[in-house]
């Protein structure tokens, strides 16, 4: 303790059990682990749990007491856990008690009207022990996480700021005391964020007051929705430092101020921007004002880019442009050089989702990643400053973006409609590229069948490709309550790239559903609307719901692992299953129930359990529940479980439905095929298709794609009596040359593992870059004396105006230069479809040239044959023509190749 309460002035250190003298300070509580010391002395102490009982490690090992006024006998918890414990993936926990407020921080808060605010409840600061603690949790438990983030309760006082107040003020202002974080990195803390209310539209976010960050911790600031004003706001801060970065000092802090108007003095009209602000975004830390603390100004500081939530109001105004979600089509701005020469720049920020908010009615939740934090400027585009673009029949162009939605859906080769089909929801609704930094083309579709639809691609550079459903699926939660499900697609880009004819197909039964699109890609990146979002009714969730977190499951005495995550993947073999989570709710729970069906069982036939229901300590709304299905009620091929939760007032709610196998006495003999191409272009999507065949009883398994010896995909599959099919989603890594992969299916039913034999699948890049000057001899691309590519089309580009091609081919004939012996010596613009035909041994050359008088001079030459041999590509000056070989040696030429790619079958022993 510090002081100590002997004197007021030292550190006084006392033992669990220590009943030495002074006797004042000796502990009266005879009970392990409890301390209880008497006749401590009005004042603010500073506590450090130096012991660590063995077996245990502290999550956080010091804080702050003030014995007080309202608070004679104060109580203080450290928490504890087993050092068995990986911490990384570790349950979210109240790590230590919150800090107490002496009587004048307490007085100054309670000036400030402050209420501690939990979802839609407020309860008003009256006593020192009031302040809601920080939560920790495994930087890797993503699911516990989530829950830990909502979890997390705010501080709302009332005070009108300043426009650009600093932190520091902001800081003295609150009086807040210290909050000590963890010192282990294994652990992501939440901080409870400290919100202003104002008059004005204006708001401070501020952390309270810290000791100092741990390098290479994730620290989570998230902000009550409710909070968030009219004008929109910031809803959480995600940073995580670096391991390798330092700080200074004992005392740290985070402030954001945010403004509907300009926080700074220079505006965006003054950089030349034209569009409406919406927010300006001011971090302050501690480091930026006096070099002590944290320096988050530095990117090299940032394990990983910094994100940052903000809700934004929809736009209410029709010259907003507006996206197919209904939210404002946004741009961030970074403020950039020091006063007077400060300047609004575009292109640092990154915006990684933009979706309608499912916490606050008519906002939508902007995720922005950053790779350092200064001021930020959110502003929409206006429909007057859209990028050019030619929008056909049921479309409308956006950002940059231009397109002509072809007349192609069918149904069954009847319907016909516009980016989407009268009679079914089928539709594409959105296209957005950005081909100067990402390379990536994303699509929005909507539909209501049972399984995602295919999206095909035509485009002008990389030919037919396939694009994959995102990883992060912005509906996915949504797709929970409507009928109508949307679903993001990625595919890469050429940056070259001109023109996507995208092609969706669902299958509905034996009935195939197509529509189709064609998007221009006029400029850097842009967005096109082909058809709107249709607007479903989403049921209003009453806050009074219980809502679940956090459910683990336990087989026999073993690993915890997660129900959302992990359960399908797992089977019991005779051995009961413990079921726990966590569970938030403003009503005091009257039951929960774990009910579980055998698959293939319809939900009434379930067999309820009733849960042992726990109250969490310095939580006051949430609660532990847990229970057992005892392995007596469990039958092959397995089980699915959920929670069904009834509070004192009669409401009702239920968990996700889980799957678990359940190993029978006797495994089915299955066997596997697999089908794949034996060559791909890198980075393409190949669909591997597996057929499971089984002619005993329905059993449950795991499917897995096995790629060089490595599961990269695996589902969970209900295998029937016959055959079952599954198909995976692969995209071959980047490669500079050929290379070999090897793929296998495996299924594992239970405890027992078929796997089919290896299939090689050669990769080779579509295209190739060399240098003109060691151009190297162009070959086919073969294996066991099987073609598999070929050489196809040779093409460059020269900017040099002093310079021009000459191309020989591998017989020593001159294709393409400037002097008489050279069969092409002008553009071919001239010749039908600006090419011409020339001999080569006993095939023909198509040619494509621009001529030497061409600002950007080009030639590409393809043929229906492989164009194979030693080609020389070299630059010549057009009055002497000489060759310049340092001129070579910066050319690049590209060769594509054709793929002769053939299906081939494997199958387990």
């Amino acid at each position: 303790m510090s002081p100590s309460p002997t004197n007021g002035t030292d550190t006084y250190t006392i033992t669990d059990g220590d009943t030495s003298p002074p006797a004042n300070v000796i502990d009266t509580n005879a009970t392990s682990g409890e301390i209880r010391i008497l006749n401590v002395p009005y004042g603010d102490y500073e506590i450090v749990m130096t012991g660590i009982p063995s077996g245990y490690i502290v999550q956080v090992n010091q804080t702050t007491v003030s014995v007080c006024c309202d608070e004679a006998n104060p109580l203080k918890i450290f928490s504890l856990r087993s050092n068995t414990v990986d911490l990384s993936v570790a349950d979210l926990r109240v790590g230590v008690s919150p800090p107490s407020l002496n009587q004048t921080s307490l007085n100054n808060i309670k000036g400030f009207s402050a209420v501690v605010v939990n979802g839609t409840t407020e309860t008003t600061i009256t006593k020192s022990n009031d302040l809601p603690p920080q939560i920790t949790i495994g930087v890797n438990n993503t699911a516990g996480k989530t829950s830990a983030v909502d979890l997390q309760k705010n501080i709302k006082y009332v005070k009108d700021w300043t426009v650009g107040t600093k932190g520091s003020v902001v800081q003295e202002g609150l009086k807040l005391p210290k909050y000590y974080l963890p010192t282990n990195k294994s652990l992501t803390t939440i901080l409870p964020a400290v919100v202003s209310q104002e008059t004005t539209t204006h708001q401070m976010i501020s952390t309270p007051a810290f000791n100092k960050v741990t390098p290479g911790q994730q620290m989570i600031l998230p902000v009550e929705s409710n909070l968030i004003p009219s004008f929109g706001g910031v809803s959480k801060l995600d940073i995580k430092s670096s391991a390798s970065s330092t700080t200074t000092g004992d005392s740290d802090w985070i402030v954001i101020e945010v403004d509907d108007d300009h926080i700074s003095s220079e505006t965006l009209s003054d950089s030349g921007i034209d569009r409406d602000l919406e927010l300006e975004i001011s971090v302050d830390y501690r480091y930026e004002e006096d070099t002590v603390g944290f320096n988050w100004g530095t990117t090299s500081n940032f394990a990983s880019d910094p994100i940052m939530t903000v809700l934004v109001p929809k736009p209410t105004s029709s010259d907003i442009i507006t996206l197919a979600n209904g939210c404002r089509d946004l741009e961030i701005h970074t403020l950039t050089g020091t006063a007077p020469n400060e300047k609004w720049t575009s292109g640092i920020d990154r915006i990684l989702s933009n979706t309608p908010s499912t916490t606050k009615t008519d906002f939508c939740e902007v995720e922005i990643e950053s790779d350092h934090y200064s001021n930020k400027a959110i502003s929409s585009k206006r429909s007057s400053s859209s990028g050019a673009g030619t929008g056909g029949l049921g479309s409308s162009s956006t950002g940059g973006g231009g397109g002509n939605t072809g007349a192609g859906a069918s149904s069954s080769g009847s319907s016909i409609g516009f980016g989407g089909i009268l009679s079914t929801p089928l539709a594409i609704n959105e296209v957005s590229y950005d081909k100067c930094n990402e390379n990536m083309a994303r699509i929005l579709v909507s539909s209501d069948a049972d399984i995602p639809p295919s999206v095909k691609l035509a485009t002008s550079k990389s030919g037919v490709v396939y694009a994959t459903l995102a990883e992060v699926q912005p509906y996915e939660d949504l797709n929970k309550l409507t009928a109508i499900d949307r679903y993001l697609y990625e595919v890469p880009i050429s940056s070259d790239e001109s023109f996507l004819m995208i092609v969706v197909t669902e299958e509905k039964g034996t009935t195939k559903n197509v529509v189709q699109a064609s998007v221009r890609l006029l400029s850097c990146q842009g967005t096109t609307v082909i058809v709107e979002l249709p607007e479903d009714t989403v049921p209003e969730i009453s806050t009074s719901i219980p809502r679940i977190f956090d459910a683990t499951i336990q087989i026999a005495n073993g690993t915890k692992y997660s129900a959302e995550s992990e359960s399908e993947f797992l089977y019991i073999d005779n051995q009961d299953l413990t079921v726990s989570a966590i569970i938030d709710t403003i009503t005091p729970l009257q039951r929960v129930e774990l009910r579980s069906i055998t698959m293939g069982q319809t939900e009434d036939q379930y067999i309820g359990i009733n849960m042992n229901i726990e109250k969490l300590q310095m939580l006051n709304s949430t609660y532990l529940v847990s229970g057992v299905i005892p392995s007596f009620v469990m039958d092959e091929p397995g089980i699915k479980y959920w929670l069904h939760i009834i509070d004192e007032n009669d409401n009702r709610s239920e968990s996700k439905h889980y799957s678990i196998g359940v190993k029978p006495t006797t495994v089915s003999d299955i066997s596997i095929e697999m089908d794949v191409p034996n060559i791909i272009a890198s980075e393409s999507l190949i669909k591997p298709e597996m057929y499971i065949f089984n002619d005993d009883a329905t059993s449950y398994g795991i499917v897995s794609l096995v790629v060089d010896g490595k599961v990269v995909s695996k589902k969970a599959q209900v295998i029937g009596t016959g055959q079952t099919q599954v198909i995976f989603n692969w995209n071959a890594p980047n490669s500079d040359g050929y290379s070999i992969h090897e793929l296998q299916g495996r299924v594992d039913l239970y405890d027992d593992s078929t796997i089919t034999t290896s299939a090689q699948v050669s990769s080779h890049p579509r295209t190739i870059a060399i240098s003109a000057y060691d151009m190297e001899s162009l070959q086919l691309i073969e294996k066991d004396g099987q073609v598999l590519a070929d050489p196809a089309l040779i093409y460059a580009s020269n900017m040099d105006s002093d310079l021009r091609f000459r191309v020989t081919d591998p017989l020593g004939q001159c294709i393409i230069g400037g002097t008489d012996e050279c069969l092409i010596n002008e553009n071919t613009k001239s010749k039908r479809g600006g090419l011409e035909s020339v001999p080569y041994g006993d095939q023909i050359l198509r040619v494509r040239y621009s001529g030497a008088d061409n600002a950007l001079e080009r030639f590409s030459i393809t043929s229906i044959d492989p164009i194979i041999g030693q080609w020389t590509v070299t630059l010549e000056n057009e009055d002497d023509l000489i060759q310049q070989a340092h001129a070579a040696d910066d050319t690049i030429v590209k060769v594509k190749y054709r793929y002769h790619s053939e299906i081939i079958t494997v199958k387990s022993q």
